[in-house]
């Protein structure tokens, strides 16, 4: 009750929020903060002192708890006052309770105002006092330290633990004195590293107490660094003395019971005879689960046979002595008595054996009985005897101290097993275990499931299920669980088991329980203690990451050494290099530069070393597996002790400046050259040295011109295979050396008759001598493509070129100057098509895939006209597959002559036209009666779903149908390419988006996954409905990594407020994977391909009948 006063009187509220009725109940502290009635605590529902706006933040957290993503709350929500005012509150708090499926049912907590920075100042020194009060109350005590100014502050708590008054206030090096002297390096360079590096340290060492006491604590320190330095260390301090103690009793114990173990061996192997242990079952079977080594020799009998089956160990026993022995054994199964018996053995080796058996009876708890012994060959001696007499009771001894032992471990051990009908038995546990679990040992032994009795609901099933997949797999298991204890309340268990697989093949399971209620509660009290600093610390982990440039601190001393303090991920990340090879070998970045720039950089630093103000600096380096990138670095320069100077800056890739650079000097001096060559190059390409186009077109028409009747005019066409890609990678300078370099290779591949020339930027063409031969021609080709194999050096560097070739040959008769040229650009798609990197020769095969284009596109302008398109529609489903949620629309061309062609078909022919919008219009209009024909016939579509390129957003007529529809009852959804909203990220874009919602269309963005929207882009366009890319859904059945990538969309969506649909569902394995992940809606072959408007409401039927 005091905490809770000094709570309120600190300004802090408490609070616990019922997850199972929404019911938020206040304690006055947290009424008071809100102006209202603070006598007593009220349940609130949350949406009645919420803002609105503020109540989709609060779902998402919670959530995240329900589903196992987050085990804390901590919000900032605005509340209502009594006066109608709003205050911000910050809610913080954990799971209080469970159900029987482990969900949160409750959360508790404590509310704090967001004040302003003075009244903040003063909260959170109250906050502090309570934490230190808290600190005491748990046994767990904190420290603060600031570098700057050597200050250090230890709470109460710590105070106590070191044996000094509460307010003693130590510096660093008075702290380490504490330590035991051998551990005091450790802790030195623990705290050394974290004041130059930044690394945290959680360690278990000796230390003496002011009062001479020597304890052992657990000290925790977490540094707290700005701008790549350290400026707070915050830690805490936990007195682990008796866990230390207890685990040293434990480790004695351990030994004990070895050794124990040892002696027992070796008391078996010295003694005269042999050991064993005889079992006989209720079904009359005999086992021997122990015997000693010598007993196999003893009887000559194989050892192998003994555990195969115990009767094998009588054997040899002369037949006249089996009925003594066998009446021996039924006294001693009656009575309990001891079983003594002499009796002769016909050893295979050795003949008749005289041999003395002296064992002692124990009735198992199914009845059966257990003759443990030994017995003697007392053929030489009578006194072998005594001798046994003697073992026995030295094993009587080492049985008891293994029992001591036993009971007295921390913990307690047990033996159980399984039997039909699902019941379990405890065939042994030690005197602990009834008391750990709070069940009496009587009931245990009736019944094994009573273990579960006082186990918390919440964890019951799952320890009882363990259990039972342990017996069934006979694997091992281990777990924890809660125990309501009649006596000493909630513990937590640690619960292990191994099974054993005896010689009889029954399977028994030991194992162990310990309370570790201690342990769980330190380890929760340590991590709190320690989540606030690592969450501050990655927070500025992540502004480092994010920024576009690397940030460092490198300090250098006066004898030249250099050191790497901080180095953020992302300057690792541009440089290539990994944080152990920087600690190995701190040259390792200056040894990249290249030698050129060095001294440069090194008199550069040198001349600004003593100055203020920022310095900048670009040099070149080697960067692992990508070759040389052009730095900018900028930083700033303090001195510190013994002459040592920091640097402390940023590093800029400026590759591409530095190429644009390059680029524009080299295009100015070509434009100069160019101006001054101007009358000569009218003909002539002056890159390569060919002729242009314009030589080439007047070249092609004198050939033509000089043709004679029997001779043919050869042309072979050259396009370089993804030239712009190549040009990209390498600049202009190295695109410019592969034209050069091709240039050069047709002048020596070609004939002096044969003309060659550059006809556009990476096309070249080759008009051969008249005459020439089509096997001339092709050997002139595959000349040429054969020295393109030949890589071409740039810079160092290699570059592979290839090239795709296009020949057309045309008689005299009828030629013209277009047909060729058209014949061997027809080659050359084709070439392109095929593959690229391939000689096509123009043939009627491609002659009439000439044709037939040209006809497809002559009927394709025709359909436009006539408005041949159909649409057709696609069904998507919820994700339980009960319901259709809307239809998409897909165009269809009705070809009189092909039939119905699918997009791929005419698609290319739209956008090669700049149609496609038009298609879309189509697509909108003949769309709206086929819903009001549905509609009269009792058909009703909640949404239909167009995709509408971005040039139809604004037309008034695609807006205007999309109205007509939603007046109509149905919803639109303009579906739009991901690539889109990367290409039109514009005020204008946004303004045609605003348009549309007003006319209540919704926007999807289509293929999701397939380009690089930015998290920015999905926020201002603000779409209802992500469409996964098919391309991501089809592989999520087999590859873990695919499933992830779509729970990620499915996660992010849900975070944004959107929805998501799957495409290309196409199993039911899809369909219940996706389901399992969150999607919304599925959308796929599975369901339904794309249907004519006739067939749709017979598919409707068949959802709602659910066949």
């Amino acid at each position: 009750m005091d905490e809770l006063l000094a709570l309120h009187a600190a300004g802090v509220g408490s609070w616990i929020w019922d997850l199972q009725h929404c019911d938020l109940w206040l304690d006055p502290g947290f009424r008071a903060l809100l102006g209202r009635d603070s006598s007593v605590g009220k349940e609130f529902f949350l949406p009645e002192i919420c803002k609105a706006e503020d109540l989709t933040l609060s779902d998402i957290a919670i959530s995240r708890i329900q589903t196992g993503r987050a085990e804390t709350l901590d919000i900032d929500l605005r509340l209502k006052t009594a006066s109608g005012a709003t205050r911000h509150i910050r809610m913080v708090g954990g799971i209080a309770a469970r159900n029987e499926e482990c969900v949160p049912i409750r959360l508790t907590g404590i509310a704090l105002p967001i004040r302003s920075e003075p009244e903040g100042r003063a909260f959170s020194r109250r906050a502090e006092a309570l934490l230190r009060h808290a600190g005491m109350l748990a046994g767990l005590g904190c420290w603060e330290l600031v570098p700057e100014t050597g200050e250090m502050y230890w709470s109460d708590e710590t105070c106590r633990i070191h044996g000094v008054p509460p307010d003693y206030r130590p510096t660093l090096e008075d702290g380490i004195k504490f330590y035991a002297p051998d551990v005091r390096d450790t802790i030195a360079q623990a705290v050394s590293a974290g004041l130059q590096t930044g690394t945290p340290w959680d360690l278990e060492l000796p230390l003496d107490r002011a009062d001479g006491a020597r304890i052992y604590v657990r000290a925790i320190g977490e540094p707290v660094r700005e701008a790549g330095r350290t400026v707070r260390i915050l830690g805490a301090f936990q007195d682990i003395t008796e866990r230390k103690e207890t685990e040293r009793r434990l480790e004695e114990t351990a030994a004990e019971a070895r050794a124990a173990r040892d002696r027992l061996n070796t008391l078996a192997d010295s003694a005269p005879g042999a050991l064993f242990e005889h079992h006989e079952n209720l079904d009359g079977t005999v086992t021997l689960p122990y015997f000693s080594a010598k007993l196999p020799d003893l009887l000559g009998v194989a050892g192998r046979d003994i555990h195969e089956d115990g009767a094998a160990a009588a054997r040899n026993i002369v037949p006249e002595d089996m009925g003594t022995l066998a009446k021996a054994m039924d006294r001693s199964r009656r009575d309990g008595s001891p079983l003594q018996v002499t009796y002769r053995l016909q050893h295979p080796e050795k003949g008749v054996r005289w041999m003395a058996l002296y064992s002692i009876p124990s009735r198992n708890e199914d009845c059966s009985v257990t003759w443990s012994g030994n017995v003697f060959d007392v053929t030489e001696a009578t006194e072998v005897g005594l001798k046994a007499q003697h073992a026995s009771e030295e094993l009587c001894v080492t049985l008891e101290r293994l029992r001591t032992v036993v009971e007295n471990v921390p913990g307690a051990i047990f033996e159980h097993r399984g039997s039909a009908g699902g019941k379990l038995e405890y065939a042994f546990f030690s005197g602990k275990f009834g008391d750990i679990l709070g069940v009496d040992d009587d009931e245990i032994r009736r019944d094994g499931w009573a273990v579960l009795r006082n186990i918390a609901p919440a964890d019951r099933s799952r320890v009882r299920r363990a259990i039972e997949e342990a017996e069934r797999s006979a694997s091992p298991r281990r777990f924890r669980y809660r125990v309501h204890h009649p006596k000493y309340g909630r513990r937590w268990i640690d619960s292990w088991a191994n099974p054993v697989r005896k010689a009889d093949g029954s399977i028994s399971w030991f194992g162990k329980i310990t309370d570790i209620t201690d342990q769980i509660e330190a380890e929760e009290i340590a991590r709190r203690s320690a989540e606030e600093t690592r969450r501050t610390h990655d927070h500025l982990r992540v502004i480092a990451n994010v920024a576009p440039v690397g940030l460092f601190e490198v300090s250098r001393d006066d004898s030249g050494g250099v050191r790497f303090p901080y180095l953020s991920e992302r300057f690792l990340e541009m440089t290539g290099i990994e944080a152990g090879e920087l600690a190995r070998d701190p040259d390792c970045i200056p040894g990249r530069l290249r030698r050129e720039d060095r001294a440069a950089l090194a008199a550069s630093i040198d001349g600004r070393a003593g100055s203020e103000g920022a310095w900048r600096h670009r040099v070149r380096y080697d960067r692992p597996g990508t070759g040389h990138v052009w730095f900018e670095v900028a930083a700033v320069a303090r001195a510190e002790a013994k002459r040592k100077v920091v640097w402390v800056g940023v590093c800029m890739d400026v590759s591409d400046t530095v190429r644009r650079e390059v680029e524009m000097t080299a295009a100015r001096e070509t434009a100069e050259m160019m101006e001054a060559e101007n009358r000569r190059l009218a003909f002539l390409d002056p890159l390569t040295g060919l002729p242009n186009r314009r030589g080439h077109d007047e070249h092609l028409a004198a050939a033509i011109r000089a043709l004679g009747t029997s001779e043919t005019l050869t042309v072979i066409e050259i396009d370089i295979d993804r030239f712009k890609p190549l040009n990209d990678a390498f600049g202009h300078r190295g695109g410019d050396l592969v034209l050069q370099a091709i240039a050069g290779i047709l002048n020596s591949s070609v004939r002096e008759s044969d003309f060659a020339a550059r006809i556009g930027g990476d096309e070249f063409s080759l008009i051969l001598a008249p005459g020439t031969s089509a096997e001339d021609a092709l050997r002139i080709a595959e000349r040429i493509q054969s020295r393109l194999a030949t890589p071409i050096m740039f810079e160092g560097r290699q570059i592979n070129v290839s090239a795709s070739l296009g020949i057309a040959s045309i008689e005299a008769t009828d030629l013209d100057r277009e047909d060729v040229l058209r014949y061997a650009d027809a080659a050359l798609y084709r070439a392109k098509s095929e593959g690229r990197n391939r000689i096509e020769v123009f043939s009627g095969a491609t002659m009439h895939t000439l044709r037939e284009s040209h006809r497809l596109e002559l009927e394709f302008e025709e359909a436009l006209r006539l408005e041949s398109f159909e649409p057709w529609f696609q069904p998507q489903l919820s994700a339980d597959r009960r319901r259709v949620v809307g239809l998409e629309v897909l165009a269809r061309w009705d070809h009189p002559v092909r039939g119905t062609l699918t997009p791929d078909v005419f698609l290319p022919l739209a956008e090669k036209r700049g149609v496609v919008s038009e298609i879309d219009r189509i697509m909108m209009r003949k769309t709206a009666p086929i819903l009001g024909t549905w509609k009269r016939a009792g058909v009703d579509i909640p949404k239909v779903g167009f995709n509408v390129c971005s040039a139809r957003m604004h037309d008034p007529e695609v807006v205007s149908c999309a109205r007509e529809i939603v007046a109509s009852g149905t919803s639109v959804a303009f579906e739009l390419l991901e690539s889109i909203l990367v290409e039109e990220e514009s005020d204008v874009f946004s303004r045609h988006l605003q348009l549309l919602r007003d006319a209540g269309v919704s926007i999807e963005i289509d293929d999701f996954g397939s380009s690089h929207t930015s998290i920015v882009g999905l926020l201002t366009i603000a779409p209802s409905v992500l469409k996964i890319d098919r391309r991501i859904v089809a592989p999520i059945v087999e590859d873990p990594r695919s499933r992830d990538v779509v729970r990620t969309i499915v996660d992010l969506a849900r975070s944004l407020g959107m929805e998501t649909i799957a495409e290309g569902v196409e199993t039911i394995h899809h369909a219940r994977i996706l389901q399992e992940v969150g999607c919304n809606g599925l959308q796929g072959f599975l369901f339904s391909r794309p249907l004519p408007a006739c067939a749709v409401p017979d598919l409707l039927e068949k959802v709602i009948s659910g066949s």
